[in-house]
This record gives C-alpha cells, structure tokens and sequence, in this order.
C-alpha cells in the first residue's frame, strides 16, 4: 500500500488586519470579544433578528446579548457577555421558540475536532483505533467512518479508501502528528499496536503506519495580510499553479544501428521495457508473456525467415499480431476515455464559474482531485502513445534491415496509425490546455469574488467610521472663536481632525479606484453590479462627510480672517491716531504737506481693510446662519446664535470707531491742508517781494533814463505805464495771497507775526517801486512838456522873422499897424521863452538827480 500523508484544515476563519486609526484613538472604550462566547441558531424564513433576541432576551437578560448579526448559509450568531453564560444556557435550555418552532442553538466554535487517520487497513477494526485516540487524550464525539477515493466516474463513487474520519473531543491543547503502527499476524490473531512520538513510513509489506491528522489545529483565527486575503494559497493536494504538470520523463535511448547480436539483443529489450506492465496485466493474457516476447524480437531481429522462428514460440500468427494491435486497439479505448473524462473535467470546471463564493473553493478542491485523476491519464496516453510511435517506428525499421533494402517505403497503413496517434495526442493536449485555461479562469473568478468581499469589508469600514467616530469627533468642535487665538486655536485642532482623516480617505481612494479598474467579468456582474451601489453609497457619505470638513474648514478660516482683520483695522487706527492726528504738530510749515500725504495714504489704507473687515463679517454670519447637515443629509441643530451676536458686536464697534476715526482724520486733513495752503500763500507773496524788487531793479538799470524827442518820450511813457501795471498787479496778487493766508492763519488759530512781517516787506518794496515809477513818469511828462513847447516857440519865433521881413515891402499905414503888433507879439513870445529856459534849467537839475536815494 503506497504510504501519504494528508493534511486538511476545516472551520477556517480570517480576520481582518485592522491597523490602527485615528476612530480608534479617539474611542474612549472599546468592547471586544471572543468566538467561544458565541452561539449560532438556525434561521428560519421570513424571520427577523428581533424574534430571536426576544426569546434569548427573556432567558438571559437583554444586557448579557453583546452582538448579533445575520451570517451565511441562513445562520445567526450571538455573542453574550461571558463563556459561564454560554455554558449554562446550552447545558440549561440550549433552544428558543420561535413561531412556534423549536429553534437549536449550538456553539460557533466546537469542543470537536475532525481526525482522519491515513493508510488505514480495512483489516483493523474501528474500535481498535478508537482505543489508541483514547490514550492520547482524545474522546471521540462519533462513529468512524472510512473516507471514499476520488473517483471522477459515478460507477466508482461507492469505492472506499484507507483513510478513516473521526470527531474527537481533545482533553488538552496539542498538536497530533503522531503514528500508530499496526502488525497484523493473520485474521483472527490479536492486533499489536504501537504509539510513537514521530511519524514512520512502512517500509515493508507486513507493517502499516497509520498518520494521523489534525484538521482542526487552526481553528483559532489569525492575521494575514491584504495578500493573504485576496489571492489565498490553495493546497498543493488540491490544486496547483500548472494542473497539469507532466511527471519526469524517462531519458530515451537513442536507437543505433545493431552491429551485433548483444547490442540488438539489449536494443530490443530497452524499447520493449514501457510494454512490460502492459503486457503483463492486460487480461485476457496474450499467447506470449513479455519474456517470451523479449526473447521472440531479439532472435527475429535481422532473421531471413522470420516466420519459422515465430513457430519456435507458437503457430497462433493470429495471436501474435493481436500483440501488437491490440496495444494501439487499447490506446484508442484508453485515449476515448481520457477524452472523455476531459471532457467531463471541462464542463464542470466551466459549471464552477457559477457557483455563489461560498461554493468555489469546494468545487476548486473537488476539480483538484478530478484532475489528479484526469492528469495521470493524460500522462499515460501521452507516454503509451508516444511508446507505440516508437515500436512501430523500430518495426519498420528492423523490416528494411531485415530485407537489406534501404529504400523500402513504410506501408501506408503504419503510417496512417502513427498520424492517428499524433492526432490523438495532439486532441488531449489540446483538451488538458483548454482545461488549464477554464482553471485559470475559474481560480480568477475565485480571486476576484474574494476581492469584491475585501472591498465590501473596506467599504462598510469606511462608512462605519465616517458614520461613527468622524461623526462624533466633528459634531464635538461647533465653537468658531472670539479673537484672533481663539481662532487659531480651532483651526489648529481642525487640522488635526483632518490629519486624523486622511488614512480613511486614502483607503477610500485605494477603494474607489480598485473598484473602477476591477475586471468586468460576465460571471461577476450582479456582484459588481451590487458592489457598484454600495461604492455610490460610501462616495456619497464621504463627499458629504468631506464637504462638511471643507465648510467647517472655511468658517474658522473666514473667522481667523475676520479677527485678524478686526486686530489690524483697531491697532492701525490707534497708531495712525497717535502719530499722525495727535502727534501732529500744525506749525510746522515744511512737514505738513507729507504728513497730509501719509494720512491720505493710511485712510485710503484703512477704509479698504474696514471694507474687507465688514465683508468677512456678514459672510461668516451668512455661513453660520445655514443649515448643517450630516453624511446622510439630515439636518443637525447647532446653535450659533453666541457667535453671530458677538460677530455682530465687534462689526457695530467698528463702525462706530470709524465714524470717530473718520471724523478726527478728516478735521486733521482739513488743518494739515489749510496749513499746507498758508505755506503755499506765503511762500507765493515772497514770490511776489521778490518780483516787486526785480521790477525795481529793472527799472533803475534800464528805464531811468529821458529820450530827446517828444517821441522818444511818447514811446518810454507808454513802455513805463506797461511797466507800472506790471508792478500792480503785482503787488494786488500779493496783497490777495496775504489776506487769504491771513484768513486761514485766523481760522487755524496760528500767529500772524510771520504774516505781518510779509506783508511790511511787501509793502515796503511797492512804496519804493511806486515812489521811482511815479518820479520817473514826472521826468518824462515834464520833459516832454518842454521838449514840446520849445519846439514850438521855435516855429513861433521863425515865423515871426519871417513876417517881419515882410513889412518894408508894406505902404506906411500899414506898416505902423504890423510894427506894433508883431512887437507886442514878440513881447509875449519872449516871456514865454524865458520861461521855458528856467523850466529846462529845472529840468536839467533834475534829472542829474538819482531816482531812488542810496542809488
């Protein structure tokens, strides 16, 4: 009996590797429990888990119920608060009613564990071995049973194997991997056995082994990785990377031409060896065995007369060629049944894509074992067909040796058989591939259906912590702040609610894009359809869990902002207050023009914070005054109404310093500008001195002079009126720029020495310029006046001449009369002209004079 050792593991429980998160540290008290505090009911249709926890309920206490949940397979499971309770309820009661039916309750995890015992004889009786489980601390817990072989055809189903199974309850916690050796004498002999510490393998034919295996030893639950999970291992007994790994196949013989008889008897005898078992267990027995055989195609290699060494053995020729045919008849048969089971292979692998979850990795482990089954059989057709290849090949050539003829051709009908055999062997490889492929494909169904259960367990994490913890910890932080630290303070700490979020945000986003790029496979698509929903269901509640943060986030930004707006608009009034309103000094002519520029500039400044100021304000007032929702959309009461009346109040207490602000600023612009026009008027009146004094200076250098002529003085009299207008105007815009410093140097209640002494300076240099313009227009009116009548008292005095000249020529009456009045005339012309000689003497003393005294 071939010795194995098979290890299987039932009641396998995974546990998810939950990594710490932030829900976790913020929760103040977490209860956990264990599987042995847990108790499984039966489910019944159209039922609900209230009509199961109110029988319990009234048993135990409600209190003592932990947790309850619906399970696979129409079960429920409830944990209760202690393992004494659990006890005491199945040893008490053990059932509830519901609807009238009786309702079983057992433990989810059983004191039972499922032994099988491997190379079993059928010779040892069960009570035997349940002797042997007995001493090493295990009480079985049922009849032992034999285990049926994997047989792939229904006609073989009834057909047991060596191995026995058995539920045994351990009295203490160990690991079996021990042997129980068995030596039986004959049938009715007394069965020894013995225990030893470690496994043995027989050796022999008169000893077993017996293995025993513990398939419960992982019971407990343990942690795997995401790896572990999705793409778990399956157990080498059961399935295999490549199904159908082909044994190692012998190295072949390369076949030589024989030289000798030796070397053609050992020729013959190596490629007869696949054959051995074949001819020796084919029933009914061929009319050679395989040594008469052997013997048969050493002596007929190279004979002449073939035939005559053939009756050497036997006369049924018949019989003879049935040797060789019937192998290739068999290896039709054979080849028609391996089809066949490939075949059946295929359509049940094809079947298991259909299976709900929980039924593929039983079908994959029955698949497995059909396979094995399956793959030996393909092994053995490959290997036989290739062997009979080989003989008729090694046939047709020991004929052409035989005959000494190279150039005899192979009949058509061994070639026709080698094609048959190609084609058959080329159909089950075909058939083992289309099979690897359909495995393939059924153990990616079988990853891909675990993968959707590991993105339901992530989704349903998500949302519980979004729901729960998140929830909980933001519904806690509602304060929005009343200063400037107060709201740093709370952005901060938002901060670190954001941080404590981005582990479940990245696991969403793993999430939502392993569920977009997972495969669409037609045997998955309910599944995905369903996966579909709850992805929609866990991005809903994550956007709206999101869009809460982000509108929690921008209302302590937009109250940061408006304190620190509040802070700067107070600190930069005062300080523009202190330093440029009441540090001010107004008489200080040469700074009040920069000064009235800075507190434009800071007004300016200013009013555009108290603009940002008062728009932050009834913004974050707006965001305080609407609804808060929660992830699922419903409305929460949050009461803000502290905050909105304490927003409202340092909005009012700005304006109101604005207005105060306002008002000292502008009275300190209207100051600082009259002051600035004061300086302006002033330094335009010195403008205006200075001008008066030029125009003097002007006058004495260029105008001081007398023309010759009555039109030389014409033309310096018109240039001297032009040039005395000048000087007015003057000295009136002066005067004007005085009396409007004096108004505002009144208004600003400033000294007006400054003023005073400006305007004697003014004045001063216009009764100077007016005294010289008014003595230099006397010159010229004066000169012209003599300059005009000397002229004409020349022409008097030469007309006179002229009429006198005249009187000779006269009668003497006349004469008498004309003497007379031309002397009177010249009487008078003489007065005249003695006048105007003492007037150009004047004239000429007069003008030796200087304009202006000090000149």
């Amino acid at each position: 009996m071939e010795n194995n050792v098979t290890t299987m593991q039932s009641n396998i429980q995974y546990q998810q590797n939950v990594s710490q998160t932030y829900s976790l540290t913020t929760t103040s008290k977490v209860q956990f429990s264990s599987k042995e505090k847990a108790i499984i009911f039966n489910a019944l249709d159209n039922t609900k888990l209230q009509e199961y926890l109110i029988p319990l309920g009234n048993i135990i206490q409600p209190k003592n119920i932990i947790f309850c949940s619906r399970l696979s397979n129409n079960r429920i499971c409830m944990y209760l608060s202690s393992k004494q309770l659990v006890e005491d309820y199945m040893t008490n009661r053990g059932y509830i009613e519901i609807q009238g039916e009786i309702v079983r309750a057992r433990k989810l995890i059983t004191p039972a564990e499922r032994i099988v015992l491997s190379n079993v004889c059928p010779s040892i009786p069960h009570e035997i071995l349940i002797n042997e489980l007995q001493n090493i601390d295990l009480v079985p817990a049922s009849p032992m049973t034999f285990l049926k072989i994997s047989a792939t055809l229904p006609k073989y189903n009834h057909i047991l194997s060596f191995r026995s199974l058995d539920n045994a309850i351990s009295q203490q916690t160990h690991t079996l991997s021990k042997a129980i050796s068995h030596v039986p004498s004959n049938a009715d002999s007394q069965h020894v056995h013995q225990l030893s510490e470690e496994p043995m393998l027989a050796s022999h034919d008169s000893n077993t082994t017996i293995t025993i295996t513990n398939i419960a030893q992982e019971s407990n639950s343990h942690k795997r990785t995401v790896d572990d999970i999705t793409s778990p291992e399956i157990e080498s007994s059961s399935a295999e990377c490549n199904l159908f790994l082909e044994p190692k196949i012998r190295q072949k013989i390369k076949k030589t031409k024989p030289v000798s008889t030796e070397s053609s008897s050992n020729s013959v005898s190596l490629l007869l060896e696949p054959t051995k078992r074949f001819i020796e267990n084919h029933s009914p027995s061929f009319v050679l065995d395989y040594n008469q055989l052997d013997m048969l195609l050493t002596n007929i290699t190279g004979s002449a007369d073939p035939l005559s060494i053939i009756q050497e053995y036997t006369k049924d020729y018949v019989s003879v060629t049935d040797i060789f045919t019937k192998k290739v008849e068999e290896f039709y048969s054979d080849c028609d049944v391996t089809l066949k089971e490939l075949d059946e292979l295929y359509q049940y692998v094809m079947a298991s894509k259909m299976l709900r979850p929980s039924q593929v990795q039983e079908a994959i482990n029955t698949s497995s074992d059909m396979a094995e089954s399956t793959k030996m059989l393909v092994f053995n057709a490959t290997e036989t067909g290739k062997e009979l290849v080989e003989n008729i090949e090694y046939d047709s050539r020991t004929r052409k040796f035989a005959s000494e003829s190279f150039d005899t051709s192979t009949s058509q009908d061994t070639l026709d058989t080698i094609k048959t055999i190609d084609e058959i062997i080329i159909r089950i490889k075909n058939k083992q591939l289309q099979i690897e492929d359909a495995w393939i494909e059924m153990e990616k169904v079988y990853i891909d259906t675990k993968d959707l259960g590991y993105l339901e367990e992530g989704i349903v994490k998500v949302i519980n912590w979004i729901l729960g913890p998140a929830e909980n910890l933001l519904n806690s932080h509602q304060k929005v702040g009343y200063d400037v630290l107060s709201a740093e303070d709370l952005r901060r700490e938002h901060e670190g609610i954001e941080l404590g979020c981005w582990e479940t945000y990245g696991t969403y986003a793993e999430l939502i894009n392993k569920i977009n790029s997972f495969a669409d496979n037609e045997f998955l698509s309910l599944q995905h359809k369903d996966l579909i929903s709850q992805k929609d269901f866990m991005d809903f509640v994550c956007k709206s869990f999101a869009m809460r943060l982000e509108r929690r986030r921008n209302i302590l930004i937009t109250s940061l902002r408006f304190y620190r707006l509040v802070s700067e608009y107070f600190d930069r009034t005062a300080e523009v207050f202190d330093t440029l309103v009441m540090g001010t000094k107004i008489t200080e002519f040469d700074t009040a023009g920069e000064k009235l520029k800075q507190l434009e500039e800071n007004q300016i400044s200013l009013d555009h914070v108290e603009a940002e100021l008062r728009k932050e304000g009834e913004k974050l007032q707006d965001m305080l005054s609407m609804s808060v929702k929660d992830c699922l959309g419903r409305e929460i009461p949050v009461d803000y109404s502290e905050d909105i009346v304490n927003i409202r109040d340092v909005l009012d207490a700005t304006v109101a310093r604005k207005n105060i602000f306002s008002d000292s600023v502008e009275l300190q612009k209207l100051t600082l500008k009259q002051v600035t026009h004061i300086d302006s008027y002033e330094r335009d009146t010195v403008q205006a001195v200075r001008w008066l004094d030029e125009l003097l200076r002007v006058m004495l250098r260029d105008h001081g002079h007398v023309g010759c002529t009555v039109y030389e003085i014409q033309r310096q009299k018109d240039e001297h009126v032009t040039f005395q207008e000048t000087a007015k105007g003057t000295y009136n815009y002066g005067c004007q720029l005085l009396n409007a410093s004096l108004v505002l140097r009144q208004s600003c209640k400033l000294a007006l020495d400054d003023h005073a002494n400006l305007y004697q300076r003014l004045k001063s240099s216009w009764q100077k310029l007016l005294h010289v313009s008014q003595e230099q227009m006397t010159r010229l009116r004066v000169s012209a006046v003599f300059h005009r009548s000397v002229e004409e008292q020349c022409n008097q005095l030469r007309d006179l001449r002229e009429a006198v000249a005249t009187i000779p020529l006269m009668d003497l009456a006349r004469k008498k009369t004309r003497v007379d009045y031309y002397f009177g005339k010249r009487e008078k012309l003489i007065v005249e002209v003695g006048r105007m000689v003492r007037l150009g003497k004047m004239l000429r003393s007069r003008l030796k004079e200087p304009l202006c005294f000090g000149e």
